[in-house]
This record gives structure tokens, C-alpha cells and sequence, in this order.
């Protein structure tokens, strides 16, 4: 059996609540999830207004897609993963290039302005993929496994991908 935090089993709940009719529950979901929703958002679009709009459209989607919800599986991953498309459409409607193009590294406040611009280089540099899995890795706080989820790809896959793209990091800011 799958051993959950307060926080995934109140969220599993609401996903399931909003499936049986209950929109009410979609205040849970907001609550717990609209700032990370929100800053998955705003590191594919780039604007607060169309990172705005990501939010809105995921707890739409959410409102929508909660039928499609397994209870029990991992309700922060599900939820990530519908905000990851919906910025990833909204992006798209902006230009024709890639939306993870400009997907940009979390720095920590104690960077100077060199540093920063130096880890931006840096992340330019990586695939659209690796820049993906290290954002929601260190931006977002999702586990090897959540990231997984949202992506598709195995576990196996993910930790591969951000070992490697931290060596690439590490190799490109040494340079």
C-alpha cells in the first residue's frame, strides 16, 4: 500500500470529490497546488499574465479531466503534468518555437548577477529535456519519481537525465 502525505491524501480526495460532482473540492487543489501551478507556468511562458492564464486553464482542465484521476497514484504529478501542458500550449500559441527553449535554471538568492548569467549560459546549453527535468527538480521540488510521472519516462530514465545534465552544468560553468 501506497503511504501518502496529509497534503497528497487531502489532495487525492479533492481529485476524486471533483470526479463525483463536488467542484467544491477544486478549492483544495488551489489551494495546495496554485503557486507551484503557477511557477511551472511562469518558467515556460516567461509573463505573469500568461502564467495567470496557465492557472486558470489547469483548474479548468483539472475541473474537467478529474474522471480521468486514479485514486491513489500521485495527485501532485497529475496536477503538474496537466499545468506542464497547459503553459506548454500557451507558449506555443506565443510563437512557433519551443516553449522550453528559455526554461531558466532556479538560482538562489545568495547568486550575484555574474553567477546568474553565467547558470542561464549554462542552461541554455542543455537539451530542452534536461533543462525540464533540472527546473522541476530544483525549481518545482517534484521527486525523481514524480518527475517520471509527468514526463512519461521511467525513473531510471530521470535520474540518468539529471545526473547528467548537473555534470554538464558543472562543466559548462567551469569553462
Amino acid at each position: 500500500m501506497i503511504l501518502f502525505s496529509t497534503m497528497n491524501e487531502e489532495c487525492d480526495n479533492a481529485i476524486c470529490e471533483l470526479a463525483q460532482g463536488n467542484k467544491n473540492a477544486l478549492s483544495v487543489i488551489y489551494r495546495e497546488y496554485g503557486r507551484m501551478i503557477y511557477s511551472v507556468g511562469y518558467n515556460i511562458v516567461k509573463n505573469n499574465a500568461d502564467a495567470e492564464d496557465v492557472l486558470q486553464e489547469t483548474m479548468m482542465k483539472i475541473l474537467k479531466q478529474a474522471h480521468t484521476y486514479r485514486r491513489g497514484t500521485n495527485p501532485k504529478a497529475w496536477v503538474m503534468s496537466i499545468a506542464r501542458s497547459c503553459a506548454i500550449d500557451i507558449a506555443k500559441k506565443q510563437n512557433d518555437t519551443s516553449p522550453l527553449e528559455d526554461v531558466e535554471f532556479a538560482v538562489g538568492a545568495n547568486e550575484s548577477a555574474d553567477e546568474m548569467l553565467l547558470i542561464k549560459d549554462a542552461m541554455k546549453r542543455l537539451s530542452a529535456e534536461e533543462r525540464t527535468v533540472i527546473n522541476l527538480k530544483l525549481y518545482v521540488g517534484l521527486s525523481h519519481s514524480e518527475i517520471a510521472s509527468v514526463l512519461g519516462i521511467n525513473l531510471f530514465a530521470v535520474q540518468k537525465k539529471y545526473r547528467r545534465a548537473l555534470a554538464k552544468l558543472k562543466k559548462y560553468c567551469e569553462e
